[in-house]
């Protein structure tokens, strides 16, 4: 009886480097695509959470926000009074539980450190508006979606700077703890026109920066409000912002002394 041996040869070196090389290859191309898959899902969290957010924020402030004149006809105005005396700024609401508008609680549990209350809602939207004509029932309404970056408040600060196309320059805040005022990220929004970009670069230690479009013209030092986070520097926690020109639920009051009434023209 005839035995017949097996010959169990292995891989030949150059077969082993091939395959290694081979797997480096594979393995590089896929390591490749994790920062683009992270850019992508942090562009899909700010345009889906953040246009979510902010649309039914726009939703609940057209519906609480009143339109209100006197028996006199004077109206009265639903947004905070601006420090310059021109009309139709825009500006926060008087009913301050209608400027920061909370929206999801926080997943977080137990809440981060120094939060003591509950639930935490670290998303949210704040909303601010102005009137066009003062004679009509028609409004312009800003919600301003936002995801934080830490546990303080998100708050619309006044500052002044320089635009000139997309530079930003000369930017100071009127509340100098929120300078320097400029933040990755927050849209820039001209007070008087309710035109807007958001910010794309900054320099300079904040003071200074690039807009992601121009915002029309070249603009000297005028009233501008910014999306800013407590202890947060350079990065603002802004999502997106909506904008929508809309008539609010009319009311009539009682006589009797009434909050900024607002002549007719």
């Amino acid at each position: 009886m005839e035995i017949k041996k097996v010959k169990n040869a292995g891989f030949s070196l150059p077969e082993m480097m091939l395959a290694i090389a081979l797997f480096g290859i594979g393995f590089a191309m896929a390591l490749a695509m994790f920062p683009a898959a992270m850019k992508d899902h942090t562009y899909i969290k700010k345009t889906m959470l953040g246009t979510i957010v902010s649309e039914n924020g726009l939703s609940y402030a057209r519906g609480q926000i009143p339109h209100r004149e006197q028996p006199n006809g004077n109206l009265i105005n639903p947004f905070s009074a601006p420090p310059a005396p021109k009309q139709g700024y825009l500006s926060v609401p008087n009913d301050a539980s209608l400027r920061d508008i909370p929206y999801i609680p926080s997943l977080i549990d137990p809440p981060p450190p120094g939060v003591t209350s509950t639930p935490f809602y670290d998303k949210g939207c704040l909303v601010i508006g102005r009137y066009y004509e003062i004679t009509r029932n028609d409004y312009q309404l800003m919600s301003i979606a936002y995801d934080k970056i830490g546990i303080g408040d998100v708050q619309v600060v006044e500052i002044t700077c320089t635009v000139s196309g997309k530079n930003v320059t000369s930017a100071s805040a009127s509340d100098a703890q929120f300078n320097p005022p400029l933040r990755v990220g927050t849209p820039l929004i001209h007070r008087n026109t309710g035109r807007f970009a958001f910010v794309r670069t900054i320099s300079n230690g904040g003071t200074a920066g690039t807009l992601n479009r121009e915002i029309g013209g070249d603009l000297s030092l005028n009233d501008y409000y910014i999306v800013q986070e407590d202890g947060q520097p350079f990065l603002s926690p802004a999502l997106s912002l909506q904008i929508t020109r809309t008539p609010l639920p009319e009311q009539t009051t009682s006589p009797g002394p009434a909050p900024s009434p607002l002549p007719r023209q």
